[in-house]
Parts: structure tokens; C-alpha cells; sequence
């Protein structure tokens, strides 16, 4: 049940997140990015469904937990490249200017 209602929020607010980023900049890829997870999330969620009402198969179980580390590779790599896209103040460019990770990071 408790998975239930958070893959229901969790839907609720990757849907959100698409449509600001839509809004916002349509033609950015952050905003494609944002959509193709909203669609991940929207599929995991009928997925789940489809699971329930079958009882659980292995097939379905197995498709369920593929989609969900699908969808968390690329939330993971959207939350990265947006911070990445960000402009950064003076006082973190100094700061993190020296750092050999950070410049791998940026290229």
C-alpha cells in the first residue's frame, strides 16, 4: 500500500516537473529530458497495475524492476546535467576551479 501511494506522488510530481519544464523552455533539452522521465514514470506506474491485476508474474515483476532502473538511471543523469547547466556565482567558480573532478565534470 505505502508503495503504492508514493509511486503515486512520485508520478504526480515527475508530470509536474515536465510541465514547468515545458513551460519554461520548450525547446531546451532539459525540458525533453524531463518529458521522456514523465513518460518512463507514467509507464512504470501502468506497469505496476498491469503486475497487480495479474497476479504477479515473473515476467511482469521482472519488466517492473527493469523500467524502474531505467527510470532511475535517467532521473539520476537529468538531476546531474541540470546541475551542470546552472549558472554558477563568483564564489563557486573560485572554489571549485582547482578541482581536476569538477573539470572533468564540465567537458
Amino acid at each position: 500500500f505505502q508503495h503504492r501511494l508514493t509511486a503515486y506522488a512520485l508520478v504526480a510530481f515527475v508530470i509536474w516537473h515536465a510541465v514547468q519544464a515545458r513551460r519554461r523552455a520548450r525547446d531546451r533539452p532539459a525540458a525533453r529530458r524531463a518529458s521522456w522521465i514523465a513518460l518512463l514514470a507514467l509507464s512504470q506506474m501502468a506497469l505496476g497495475i498491469v503486475t497487480l491485476l495479474l497476479a504477479v508474474p515473473l515476467w511482469a515483476g521482472l519488466a517492473h524492476q527493469l523500467l524502474a532502473m531505467a527510470l532511475l538511471i535517467a532521473a539520476t543523469v537529468h538531476a546531474r546535467r541540470l546541475r551542470l547547466e546552472q549558472p554558477r556565482t563568483a564564489a563557486q567558480a573560485s572554489w571549485t576551479a582547482g578541482s581536476p573532478r569538477m573539470a572533468r565534470a564540465r567537458s
